[in-house]
């Protein structure tokens, strides 16, 4: 078993200023009916002094579904006194923790069989205990998987660029800049206006260039005029609201949409239900026998939490009223000249967001410095989990043909939690500028 918690040292990064990393382990054996038994013999129906008798008991062997859990974590004694709904700083950190298990309980079946040889000798048993798809030998756990600390310090970036306070209404930057780049002429032009129409009757028969002009280019504009237009109409309830939580704890949470997958694949070929312990006259080789089928299922879901803090001039000099202004204008309309405007603005910026994170690095580093914008607390969260569902299909290979086992899932997971410095992920407290520990200071955040 192997994870990664963390690359960094945490002490020195501020994640730990008196807290403990703790490591619990445990083991997570299967629930219900792990061991069988069986009472058989021959009965002479002519004679029965010839009677014989036995009876056998055996457990599973169960080593490859013996799961596990570990975990990772910081001793926190503060978060034991505080309080709900009350700001007490951060007292929360990294965790880590994966498990690998069986979902079903296995139940016990009851059934009997016989067999009459030679008109006279009738051969039975009766079994009591777990039938198995397959035993439990055949098939372990499916492998863990998870995201590395560098991955998820990206989905943590991405996550406060979508959901930061200082976020603009709308983004007349950008869209103002895209009509001076491709021309207001050109755009708006006869023929192009034809083109996008025939776009939106049918996407399917238009040429690629005309698609992707209509993808990112009419479409986004219509975006952003619109954007506009309701901004202009809700300034000032945006404003207000922009302006009242101005230095308070501002809560956001942001979940990405999950990521599902599942294959199924015949595993087993001509084969017959799994008991333990097993007789002769349970079984028959002239019988058909059926198949077994694994699906697997993989989901991977990542969320954020945290708390902002940012400011905004509330008295009345010149100089406030200036900055007042230029917060407004990016708030409300998106109006700057930012390191995220450049870059969006640039062509095919939008095809390299898609493999990297810069338009939303960017788009932080903007918000930091014109609103003074930092965390006071957040944390980025991964749960991954790999599923393998074994499931019997076809005649059971018993005499007994009614008898089916039930589905066996096999399971691992990880959860991960990444804390965030003030300034955002993948960031020490020993690569903080001057400025920026001046900030976090004032605001009484610290590495603690």
């Amino acid at each position: 078993m192997s994870w990664e918690f963390p690359t960094t040292d945490l002490r020195s990064s501020g994640f730990i200023p008196t807290q403990i990393a703790s490591v619990k382990s445990r083991r997570l054996a299967p629930d219900g009916c792990v061991k069988g038994s069986i009472d058989y013999g021959t009965i002479d129906l002519q004679d029965p002094r010839n009677n014989t008798a036995g009876h056998a008991a055996d457990s599973l062997v169960l080593d490859a579904w013996n799961g596990s859990e570990v975990t990772r974590s910081e001793n926190h004694p503060d978060w034991k006194s505080h309080k709900s709904g009350s700001w007490q700083g951060d007292l929360g950190g990294e965790f880590f923790n994966q498990k690998q298990y069986v979902v079903e309980s296995i139940p016990q079946y009851g059934f009997s069989s016989e067999v009459i040889q030679e008109g006279r000798y009738k051969t039975y048993c009766n079994y009591s205990g777990p039938v198995l798809p397959e035993a439990p030998g055949v098939h372990g756990f499916p492998s863990y998987f998870n995201s590395s600390n560098t991955t998820l310090d990206a989905w943590g970036s991405k996550a406060i660029a979508a959901c930061k306070p200082t976020n603009s209404v709308a983004d007349a930057s950008v869209f103002l800049g895209e009509l001076m780049r491709e021309g207001v002429r050109d755009l708006f032009h006869p023929r192009s206006l034809e083109r996008m129409r025939d776009v939106t009757r049918e996407a399917r028969k238009v040429p690629a260039e005309t698609y992707l002009q209509y993808q990112f280019g009419w479409k986004p504009v219509a975006q952003d005029a619109a954007a506009i237009a309701a901004a202009v109409l809700d300034r000032h309830v945006y404003m207000t609201q922009f302006e009242r939580d101005s230095g308070k704890l501002v809560r956001r949470r942001f979940a990405f949409k999950p990521v599902v997958s599942e294959q199924t694949d015949q595993v087993g070929t001509d084969v017959a239900v799994y008991l333990r312990p097993s007789h002769a006259v349970l079984y028959s080789d002239a019988l058909p026998k059926g198949r077994v089928y694994r699906t697997r299922t993989s989901l991977t879901s990542r969320w954020f939490s945290g708390g902002f803090t940012y400011y905004t001039p509330k008295d009345y000099g010149l100089r406030s009223d200036i900055t007042r202004s230029v917060q407004m204008c990016k708030k409300v309309f998106g109006l700057s000249f930012t390191p995220d405007v450049v870059w969006n603005l640039a062509p095919w910026s939008w095809a390299a967001d898609w493999f990297t994170n810069i338009g939303d690095v960017l788009s932080n580093i903007s918000d930091a410095a014109i609103y003074g914008l930092v965390l006071k607390y957040g944390y980025m969260m991964e749960h991954t989990m790999r599923s393998d569902k074994y499931v019997f299909a076809g005649p059971n290979g018993l005499r007994n043909s009614s008898i089916l086992p039930i589905p066996i899932t096999l399971v691992s997971e990880t959860k991960v939690r990444r804390k965030a410095t003030p300034f955002g992920f993948g960031l020490t407290w020993n690569g903080f500028n001057p400025f920026q520990l001046s900030i976090a200071a004032a605001l009484g955040l610290s590495r603690s």
